[in-house]
């Protein structure tokens, strides 16, 4: 099966309409953000036992579209990333398009503590409110 490659306005590839709409969503806004490309992303340890990466980096914080929530084999994979967050790092997970895009979808945010805490909220408001403040800043600084 072919992987579905959706350019964003900013220029960034990726996965799906829906993911592209994030990515879109956060430029338009002035977020700054860092796709993880994956020829760099196989370099790096985003989680415990896991070679998995995000889609995003946004100020040093891991954000990642959950695009097919819902099938076995990769709410397993979810899983296994959710408990293998990183001590000291910030993981954002958003729902699916379905459910991101609505007026009351999840978003689980792993704290730097390791604490998992369930917001509900569309994306736009969640992501507004937790990086806004770093509208149109340089993110390279954050970046290790």
């Amino acid at each position: 099966m072919k992987k579905l490659r959706v350019r964003a306005r900013d220029g960034h590839v990726c996965d799906s309409y829906e993911e592209a709409a994030v990515d879109d969503f956060l430029y338009q806004n002035g977020i700054e953000h860092k796709k993880v490309l994956r020829r760099w992303a196989l370099s790096q340890y985003f989680y415990r036992n896991s070679y998995s990466y995000p889609d995003w980096i946004i100020h040093g914080e891991f954000v990642e579209y959950l695009g097919l929530a819902g099938v076995p084999g990769y709410d397993r994979k979810v899983a296994r990333k959710i408990n293998g967050a990183r001590p000291g790092k910030s993981y954002h997970f958003l729902l699916p398009y379905k459910k991101v895009f609505g007026s009351n979808c999840q978003i689980i945010h792993v704290s730097k503590k390791g604490m998992a805490t369930i917001h509900l909220t569309d994306f736009r408001t969640y992501l507004l409110k937790r990086f806004r403040k770093y509208a149109n800043e340089s993110i390279y600084s954050y970046i290790e």
